[in-house]
């Protein structure tokens, strides 16, 4: 026993021995607080600085050895709204999470280059910043770094970034452009909710999951290239993306889920691929112009199990709320699909001209004339149809727009 109370004290010794406190005062009388630890590095804690342009010194001296500075705490600077500016020495590796955090004044900073690590909500609430370059030699964007920084416009993702965190980007209504790196492997929850003036975005091969909400609210958001790759759409990804006309979902994707283009108030074309297997509740919910859906699953018992298990006082929410749409399908399924749970609701299934056999090219009925129109099954209509779609007339396939 004598020897664990020895054994602990002489590591607390060596502990307090590597450890060490101090403030240092610079030639302009900025007064500076200072953490050291042999193995950690050099940390600057804070100072007597609270307004204006701060520069953080390169070197710090204790009355008896000067230290170079490697880090900057987490919180050293939390909710000092009067910084305008602040420029980070070259000797710096390592900013901790919150550093910036709240310092609503700062229109800009300068990190150099050397810097490897920034930690979560770094700047965010930084309201003020207009733009910043990131280091090229982070590999995370870390959670909540930009949350709120509501002027933040101009952005370059260094090329080794391969996370970004959760809510990263999270209301940053400024930022019009952003390009994702190739070596991206994950997007966090929430990462761009919100980035109203946001128009393009390529996301790059090699993500899996689009998480809940990454974009949602992104209300200027009109062009979206979703790769093969991705698996899963979650949770309203995409609800509110109102300048949204057209999505093409990738062939491999297997989960749209729950609302996740709900409220896209302007989308007109959607592509559901073979490959999905399951479209979730309110998927397209509140999409009032969306005329056009095209889907390339052949087996029509999408919703089957939604049907197996209702019981009374449940009742199932569809993937859609706009029946008027022409739901486009296989032309070997038209018929299953016209009897299938939720797809019978659309007024009109057509098949997609890429499924039509090349051996249909005509259609005869001993009533019909060279004025007839034809369904691609065969059923001869009364008149000329209104609706959109592909028929046959004369012997030819005619496409009516």
């Amino acid at each position: 026993m004598k020897k664990l109370i020895s054994l602990a004290f002489l590591l607390c010794v060596f502990l307090q021995a590597k450890a060490h406190r101090f403030e240092w005062t610079d030639n302009t009388g900025v007064t500076w607080s200072v953490f050291t630890y042999d193995d950690w590095g050099v940390f600057i804690e804070g100072c007597s600085q609270t307004a204006g342009n701060l520069v953080i010194p390169s070197k710090v001296f204790d009355g008896e050895t000067e230290y170079e500075v490697t880090a900057i705490q987490g919180q050293a600077f939390f909710g000092l709204s009067d910084l305008t500016s602040v420029t980070v020495p070259e000797s710096v590796t390592t900013i901790e999470d919150s550093a910036f955090e709240e310092c609503s004044g700062l229109t800009s900073i300068i990190i150099p280059d050397n810097v490897t690590s920034i930690g979560d909500k770094t700047f965010s609430g930084c309201s003020n910043l207009e733009s910043i370059n990131l280091p090229s030699g982070i590999k995370y964007i870390g959670e909540e770094l930009f949350c709120g920084c509501t002027r933040l416009s101009q952005l370059t993702i260094p090329s080794g970034v391969t996370l970004i965190g959760n809510r990263a980007f999270s209301g940053c209504k400024s930022l019009t452009n952003l390009t994702l790196p190739a070596c991206l492997e994950e997007i966090g929850d929430a990462a761009f909710t919100n980035c109203s003036s946001l128009t393009n975005i390529v996301i790059p091969e090699g993500i899996s999951f689009i998480e809940e909400y990454t974009f949602r609210g992104c209300s200027s958001l009109s062009g979206v290239v979703i790769p093969s790759s991705v698996l899963k759409i979650k949770y309203e990804a995409f609800s509110g993306c109102t300048s949204l006309t057209s999505i093409t979902l990738p062939e491999g994707l297997k989960t749209l889920d729950d609302a996740s283009f709900c409220g896209c108030s302007n989308l007109v074309n959607a592509t559901i691929p073979s490959s999905i297997d399951y479209l979730g509740a309110d998927a397209f919910r509140d999409c009032p112009k969306l005329t056009n859906i095209d889907c390339y699953r052949d087996d029509a018992d999408l919703f089957e199990n939604c049907k197996a298990n209702e019981y009374p006082g449940y009742t199932y929410v569809s993937a859609f709320s706009n029946y008027d749409a022409i739901l486009q399908v296989p032309f070997k399924s038209i018929e299953n699909y016209k009897n299938a749970y939720v797809w019978m609701n659309f007024k009109e299934i057509i098949a997609i001209p890429s499924t039509i056999p090349t051996g249909v090219t005509s259609v005869y009925a001993n009533n019909a004339n060279d004025n007839s129109w034809f369904m691609l099954d065969g059923r001869m209509l009364n008149s000329r149809p209104t609706m959109k779609g592909i028929y046959i007339q004369g012997g030819k396939k005619v496409i009516i727009m």
